[in-house]
């Protein structure tokens, strides 16, 4: 992947350093930075050398960028309406456009000014940054790691296979044997906390209406975490009809937080039906699996999901498509026992590693 070369602009010293040190220690691989205390010393620059976006703070202002074709992300003290809607959570009105004066700007020349509050998480003005240079939004983006800083997986069986949550586990606690991972379940009545004999006072419900509600603390957030092996999760919606309620702006605010304020590498998503705006959540995964069974009629199960998705969301969602044919079934699966040990250590556990180490299925 190409970097994409960015121009710091801010006569703030210590802002400044500050966020040119963590571009340099957290993004060498992506970002080519150069920094500039003084408007002049970046005009001289910008006559030699070709910039994809420069960031303008403190003593530089939008008219500087007229006649040059240079997109700018303009770092304001006050926040915009977008930026305020954000830090309050999701109100659950839903897909609201946003007022003309609000969206990205045009310049006489073509540059492009977009507008972002500078006191917010570097992560959040770095998804700005990779927008105004054109390199498309996280959610738009295939390497969704490679931008946001956290591996998205979405699990789904467009025909309901009923290994799909036990392949989900298997699948994330062997992620976690190299990285932090979260387990989130997003399937209606999935028995997950009966299955593997888990116990916990809050649940998924409880920290969506804290992000809603703005509060986003971490004390909030590591009631609702709990580990179980390798891996962490979060306890599903104790009432499944709430996942109705579970909406995309609800998903990707709980992402946001993940990616800003949490240290998890990767997310494990298991997807069931019945999800708001479904393809937009599916849209932001890095890869997507799909549980499989083998015959005529699941084949046509799964070519109707991929039409479904690529209309929605385009060729990026569908190539993450993975195919992942499981000839087991639940009946083996007993209790008794260590639940999590029996698909790990069994003909199962194999089969699923197998094929993520690139076995054949």
């Amino acid at each position: 992947m190409d970097k994409i070369t960015i121009a710091v602009c801010d006569s703030d010293e210590e802002y400044r350093n500050r966020f040119t040190s963590y571009l340099a220690e957290h993004k060498a691989e992506e970002l080519m930075v150069c920094a500039y205390s003084a408007p002049d010393a970046f005009f001289s620059a910008a006559d030699r050398n070709r910039f994809d976006v420069a960031v303008f703070g403190s003593g530089f202002t939008k008219e500087l960028a007229e006649n040059r074709g240079i997109p700018i992300l303009l770092l304001s003290d006050t926040r915009t309406l977008r930026e305020d809607r954000t830090a309050e959570g999701m109100s659950g009105q839903r897909d609201r456009e946003l007022p003309q004066q609000e969206k990205t700007k045009e310049l006489p020349a073509g540059a492009k000014v977009r507008e972002v509050f500078r006191y917010q998480p570097i992560e959040a003005i770095l998804r700005e940054i990779w927008i105004a240079a054109g390199a498309g939004s996280p959610s738009e983006k295939k390497t969704v790691r490679g931008t946001t800083g956290i591996e998205v997986i979405g699990v789904y069986s467009p025909m309901r296979h009923e290994m799909q949550m036990p392949f989900s586990v298997v699948l994330a606690d062997r992620l976690a044997e190299k990285e932090k991972v979260l387990y989130i379940n997003l399937i209606a009545g999935s028995g997950f906390m009966e299955l593997f004999c888990l116990d916990c006072s809050y649940d998924l419900g409880d920290l969506v209406l804290c992000l809603r509600n703005g509060r986003t603390g971490t004390g909030a957030f590591r009631k609702s975490v709990c580990e179980m092996s390798h891996l962490y999760y979060i306890p599903p919606f104790a009432n499944p009809e709430n996942l109705h309620d579970f909406s995309v702006n609800d998903y990707t605010g709980l992402l946001d937080y993940l990616e800003q304020q949490t240290d998890f590498e990767a997310v494990v998503f298991d997807f069931g039906d019945g999800l708001d705006q479904f393809a937009g959540m599916l849209a932001r995964c890095t890869s997507i699996y799909c549980p499989m069974k083998e015959g005529f009629f699941f084949e046509c199960q799964m070519a109707h999901f991929a039409a479904y998705l690529e209309k929605e969301s385009g060729e990026v969602a569908k190539e993450q498509l993975n195919r992942v044919v499981l000839p087991y079934s639940a009946r083996r699966i007993h209790g008794g026992s260590d639940v999590l040990g029996q698909l790990l250590w069994s003909e199962f556990g194999d089969y699923v590693r197998n094929y993520l180490a690139g076995g054949k299925e």
